[in-house]
């Protein structure tokens, strides 16, 4: 008996068997696909598309530059001895950009990056300096003050961490008027501030006080590969220059 294979337009729309199902026989499971002439295969493939189109729509940045559009892609340059970034704070309320850097902390205008940066020369003490070459680490790469933390504290000043060659030191910066790092400030950044320059971390500044206020700030340093820990140590520390507490917290594997 021939098969007709011939093709009706009135089956549209109807079940079709795919190939090796057992559609039509009794207790089995069927499987159909199903065919509709207003429903071409393009339009199919494009609905299923839908999804990752839509999410490729929410993915729009806030704001957008031309490459090199009206001069507004700068080079900046640092240290002769070579740029090393390694924090960056962002405060568009105040219309200003600090940049930590090896040995360095750069105030720059976001709204005119040409203009030449102030900066603070913050190294790490040559005895810790020496020690780290000592034991090893790396001269360039290691053996330097990294500035990796940077927080807004008020409108005026801005608390800063840096790894300080393996001894890790904390500071308040001045950044209204004249911009300059408090040397009477200067404290221990254990538990602030990774040691390692390289180390993954997260930290958060919390709270929000004017110098003549009472209230605390907490300053949270977290090593991403241990966010799921449960391990964690805390410290208490009093301040002469704000007179309040500030409570660190860092999460250890």
């Amino acid at each position: 008996m021939e098969r007709d294979d011939s093709f009706n337009l009135n089956d549209v729309g109807a079940p079709r068997c795919a190939s090796g199902s057992n559609h039509g026989r009794k207790g089995k499971r069927t499987t159909a696909l199903l065919s509709h002439a207003g429903v071409p295969l393009v339009g199919l493939m494009l609905l299923a598309t839908l999804p990752f189109v839509a999410s490729i729509q929410q993915s729009v940045p806030r704001v957008k530059l031309k490459l090199l559009q009206a001069g507004s892609v700068s080079l900046f340059l640092g240290p002769s001895d070579g740029l090393h970034s390694h924090s960056l704070l962002l405060d568009e309320e105040r219309g200003r950009l600090l940049f930590g850097a090896r040995d360095h902390i750069y105030l720059l205008d976001p709204d005119n990056l040409a203009h030449a940066p102030r900066k603070i020369h913050w190294p790490a003490p040559r005895d810790r300096v020496e020690m780290c070459r000592l034991a090893g680490k790396n001269a360039n790469l290691e053996c330097a003050n990294f500035v990796r933390v940077l927080h807004n504290y008020n409108r005026t000043h801005v608390y800063a961490c840096g790894t300080g060659a393996f001894h890790p030191s904390c500071a308040f910066v001045e950044i209204d008027g004249v911009f300059q790092l408090l040397s009477s400030t200067v404290e221990s950044g254990r538990l602030k501030c990774p040691f390692d320059p390289l180390q993954s971390f997260t930290s958060i500044l919390t709270g929000k006080m004017r110098p003549s206020q009472k209230k605390k700030k907490k300053l949270f340093s977290i090593p991403l590969p241990a966010l799921s820990s449960t391990h964690q140590k805390c410290i208490s520390e009093r301040h002469n220059f704000t007179r309040n507490e500030i409570c660190l917290c860092i999460f250890l594997p």
